[in-house]
């Protein structure tokens, strides 16, 4: 039996493994003497072939498992190894006394060998296959919700969206970030304010507000969050970095928008390699710009950053006056 297990959710694709693993040492091998893992850089072409077509010692079944095949740069000296698992590949599928998986993280086809590229278009065929893409926001909610109900606490919903939209998709961050709400908060409830205090990336939020606001063109609400992250301690040069970071980012989902009228959003964040996270919420910042706006804006914040950088001026300043012009 063949299993492909890959995708960039490596949390959710991890725990799959995990629960393969304890499923055949429950049933077939609970003295752990038959599983096998194998890593391409530390696999050679004997170690394969035992593996593949020797029996377990004490029982007749073995678990194998070969990790990062297709996700691991390829180097030159592995490619007769995949070849060989290619060649192996329909005797292990003949072969009942063997499970043999494949686990994988984000396979980009764009980036492997040939011979990476033609075992991933076997495995695609395969019956048992489990990708794991990144949750979108009310997947995310749905998984969030269960891991809160596992630790027997409770969460306002308001701190859930607030937690999903600093943290995105990546649910080892998210399951951290969770771990740490729980043991801070013991028994009480975990409101929003807690997030605020305590989630790493709250400044991004208030980047994205202010964007936000910019774009609304709502100037005593941009100018009061452009205070209020100085008045915390943000540091200027983060701030403009993170701010042309984001209109960079607008210029780009903008373009490609006007590039492929029509294409799913899941596509178009594909194409621009962007988490679709991220690509969401700079899908809802764009619809507030025209292409012009945010062109002038992003050459006002490099303008900023390069005066700040040869002459002597206040940086704040030029902030301000940018968001004034607005």
């Amino acid at each position: 039996m063949i299993i492909f297990i890959y995708g960039p959710d490596t949390f959710r694709s991890r725990e799959k493994l995990s629960s393969l693993k304890q499923e055949f040492t429950r049933k077939k091998d609970k003295e752990n003497m038959n599983i096998s893992v194998f890593q391409i850089n530390d696999l050679t072409m004997d170690e394969l072939r035992k593996a593949t077509l020797s029996k377990g010692l004490f029982k007749n079944q073995r678990l194998i498992i070969f990790q990062r095949l297709l996700s691991a740069k390829a180097i030159t000296k592995q490619e007769p190894i995949i070849s060989e698992i290619i060649n192996l590949l329909k005797k292990i599928q003949q072969d009942e006394d063997n499970i043999v998986i494949f686990a994988d993280e984000d396979v980009k086809e764009k980036n492997l060998s040939s011979a990476q590229k033609k075992l991933y278009h076997l495995l695609k065929k395969e019956k048992y296959i489990f990708e794991f893409p990144y949750l979108k926001p009310a997947e995310l909610k749905k998984w969030l919700k269960k891991e809160i109900e596992k630790n027997k606490t409770k969460i306002e919903d308001s701190a859930v969206d607030l937690l999903i939209e600093l943290v995105g998709a990546d649910i080892w961050t998210l399951k951290n970030e969770l771990d740490k709400l729980i043991a801070l908060n013991g028994d009480d409830i975990i409101k929003s304010a807690d997030v605020q205090n305590n989630v790493l990336n709250f400044d991004q939020q208030n980047i994205w507000k202010l964007v936000d606001a910019i774009g609304a063109k709502d100037k005593k609400t941009a100018l009061n969050l452009l205070t209020g992250q100085i008045k915390s301690g943000v540091n200027i040069d983060w701030l403009i970095s993170m701010l042309a970071y984001q209109y960079r980012l607008l210029l780009k989902i903008k373009f490609c928008l006007l590039d492929n009228p029509g294409s799913h959003p899941d596509q178009l964040a594909k194409q621009l390699s962007l988490h679709p996270f991220v690509f969401s919420k700079g899908l809802q910042q764009e619809k507030k710009y025209g292409l012009e706006e945010i062109k002038k804006t992003y050459q006002q914040l490099l303008k900023i950053d390069l005066l700040r950088k040869t002459r002597p001026i206040d940086s704040e300043t030029l902030l301000d006056l940018l968001i004034a012009r607005a």
